[in-house]
C-alpha cells in the first residue's frame, strides 16, 4: 500500500515473529520496561486523524456512563495469514470474550486490503 512509515519503528524479535514496538519511545531508563504508554494512530491524512481523535474523545466521554455501548464491543483485527495463522489466534481470543459483549471481526485475508481498511475506519 505504499511507503507511509513517517515515524521510525523499532523492530523486535518475539518468540513467534519480528514485530514493531513503540515501547522503546517510552523506555526512558533503557531497562526494557516503558515508563509511559505510547501508541499510534494509523492515519495518512488530516481528515483520518481528525476522525480518529473524535472517536477517541467520544469514547472517553462515554467511559463514565454506565452501560456505554462502546464498552460492550470487541474488535478483532487479523493480518493475512503469512507464516502465522492470525485468524486462529484471534478466534482463540474470541472464545474468551464474555457472551454479553459483541465481537466484530476484521480479517484481511477474508476481506482483502481495501475492504479491511475501510471496515477498520467504519466506512
Amino acid at each position: 500500500m505504499g511507503d507511509f512509515d513517517y515515524v521510525p519503528t523499532k523492530l523486535i524479535d518475539t518468540e513467534m515473529l519480528e514485530t514493531a514496538s513503540d515501547d522503546w519511545y517510552g523506555d526512558w531508563e533503557g531497562d526494557g520496561i516503558p515508563e509511559i504508554a505510547v501508541g499510534r494512530l494509523s492515519v495518512r491524512t488530516a481528515e483520518e486523524a481528525e476522525a480518529q481523535v473524535a472517536r477517541i474523545v467520544g469514547y472517553r466521554r462515554g467511559a463514565g456512563q454506565a452501560g456505554s455501548e462502546w464498552a460492550k464491543k470487541v474488535v478483532l483485527v487479523a493480518d493475512a495469514n503469512d507464516g502465522f495463522d492470525f485468524e486462529a489466534a484471534s478466534e482463540q481470543l474470541a472464545e474468551r470474550v464474555p457472551e454479553t459483549m459483541v465481537v466484530r471481526r476484521i480479517y484481511r485475508e477474508q476481506l482483502g486490503d481495501g475492504n479491511a481498511r475501510a471496515r477498520c475506519w467504519g466506512v
